[in-house]
């Protein structure tokens, strides 16, 4: 099953799609409505994807980081899921390493404060250390099962890869631009499930993902910072006065660490 409409939203890319965008138009015109934004600057991923939404004249919206590939089939599986119950929220499939073919960790649970403490400070890897990986409770390691093939009832799946009415999105409000990168799918996951929706993993559904490629021209930069000012936004809007205690326990943990990396030579402008 092809795509109706395909739109790419250029967040000020150094490197420049636009010639490649023009070409694909060219050869799918026919087939497909192809529709090109450029922004100024980086928006980042939710500004972005919102942008995307409101161009849409879909029923679907069907998220797609550009560094990811999917396969053929999975378009058809996830709109024929969708189409089977009408509380279904987002739509994750089985996002798989670029090349290598091993599943990543793109289902996450509902976090408590605890699990928040343990997956978003330096704790996570004291207790990896130990054997412990899985001691957070953040991940749904059950999308690792091999033998799954159902489709599964989750809590929240990742943004690079997500299927969602634009009727449910828009009554939402889209993703919260609050979040520049990183967690603004979760967020977005939890006020489905709080509006009665259910997400769900279709493991049938693939596609390969080049994991931190959204940010490899400007390594340690983009991603670390967004990452340390989204955590602290996400808790402070889920968690509200305890939120504001885990932020700066983040902030702690965060000067901590880039005072580790000071000492060892690591330290990144």
């Amino acid at each position: 099953m092809k795509p109706s409409e395909i739109i790419v939203i250029d967040n000020s890319s150094p490197r420049r799609p636009k010639t490649i965008v023009n070409k694909i138009q060219k050869k799918y015109q026919r087939s497909c409505s192809i529709r090109y934004l450029e922004n100024p600057k980086n928006l980042g991923f939710a500004k972005a994807a919102n942008q995307g939404a409101a161009l849409s004249k879909g029923k679907y919206l069907l998220f797609i980081n550009p560094d990811f590939f999917i396969d053929k089939s999975a378009i058809k599986i996830m709109t024929q899921f969708i189409k089977t119950k009408d509380n279904i929220g987002a739509i994750g499939g089985s996002v798989l390493e670029h090349k290598k073919r091993t599943a990543q960790r793109t289902v996450a649970r509902n976090p408590s404060l605890l699990t928040l403490i343990i997956e978003f400070t330096s704790f996570k890897k004291i207790f990896a250390l130990f054997g412990f990986k899985k001691v957070s409770g953040f991940w749904d390691y059950r999308i690792f099962d091999e033998g799954l093939r159902l489709p599964l009832a989750v809590d929240a799946v990742s943004g690079c890869f997500m299927l969602v009415k634009k009727s449910v999105f828009n009554q939402l409000g889209g993703f919260d631009e609050n979040f520049f990168l990183y967690l603004e799918d979760l967020d977005f996951c939890i006020r489905l499930k709080q509006a009665n929706f259910q997400n769900f993993y279709l493991p049938n559904a693939t596609g390969e993902h080049i994991s931190g490629a959204s940010s490899i021209l400007k390594p340690h930069h983009i991603d670390q910072k967004s990452w340390d000012k989204s955590k602290r936004y996400f808790v402070r809007k889920q968690f509200s006065f305890s939120g504001e205690i885990l932020s700066c326990i983040f902030e702690i943990d965060n000067l901590l660490t880039n005072f580790k990396k000071r000492i060892e030579g690591k330290t990144y402008a």
